[in-house]
C-alpha cells in the first residue's frame, strides 16, 4: 500500500526526461518499501524509499558526498552531497544488535566520498544467519525541489543501475548526483 502523499512512483521504465538520476549503492532485487518487514518503514516513517533485497558483497557511495555512520555498529549510514540531497541506508535491525560483525568499512566515519567508491563489504554468509532474506532500506530524505521519485522494481547491479530518477521541480535544474 503506498503511502498517503507519497511522492514515490514505481514504474517500468524510468522517465526520458530531465532530473536527478541516483546509482544503486548495492546489488539486489528492488522492491517497495511497503513490503518492509518493519512496520515503522513500511508506514513510511523512515521516508520515500525502497527495500533492496541485497546480493552480492558491496556498497558504493550513490553519488560525491560525505558518508556518515549514524550509529557506532555501522547499520544505518547517510550520504549527503553539496546540493543538500540525503540518502540513508538501513540495514537491519539485528545487524546492529552484532556489533558490526559481518561489515569491513573500506573508509572511515564522516569521509568525503566520491561517486562509485567503495565504501563496504558485508558478509552475506554471516548476516544470512541472522537475517533472512538479507535486506536494506534506502530512503531519500524530503527536499523541497523533489516532485515525482521514480524507481523500477526489479533486479539492479551496484552502480550500473540508476535506483531512483527524481524529477525536480521549477525551482530544479536537471543533472546527476
Amino acid at each position: 500500500m503506498p503511502v498517503p502523499f507519497s511522492k514515490m512512483q514505481q514504474t517500468t521504465v524510468l522517465p526520458a526526461t530531465q532530473g536527478l538520476t541516483i546509482q544503486s549503492p548495492a546489488s539486489g532485487m528492488v522492491m517497495p518499501l511497503s513490503q518492509a518487514t518493519e512496520p515503522a518503514a513500511a508506514a513510511g516513517y523512515f521516508g520515500e524509499g525502497v527495500m533492496l533485497l541485497l546480493q552480492g558483497h558491496q556498497l558504493k557511495a550513490p553519488f560525491a558526498g560525505i558518508c556518515i555512520r549514524q550509529d557506532q555498529a555501522g547499520q544505518q549510514l547517510r550520504f549527503c552531497h553539496a546540493n543538500g540531497l540525503q540518502l540513508d541506508i538501513h540495514f537491519p535491525p539485528q545487524c546492529l544488535t552484532q556489533h558490526g560483525r559481518g561489515f569491513d568499512w573500506q573508509i572511515d566515519n564522516k569521509t568525503t566520498v566520491t561517486a562509485g567508491q567503495t565504501v563496504l563489504h558485508f558478509d552475506v554468509a554471516l548476516l544470512s544467519q541472522w537475517v533472512q532474506p538479507l535486506y536494506c532500506l534506502i530512503t531519500l530524505k524530503q527536499h523541497s525541489r523533489f516532485g515525482n521519485i521514480w524507481y523500477r522494481s526489479c533486479y539492479h547491479e551496484v552502480w550500473q543501475d540508476p535506483l531512483f530518477f527524481v524529477e525536480l521541480s521549477a525551482a530544479g535544474s536537471g543533472h546527476s548526483a
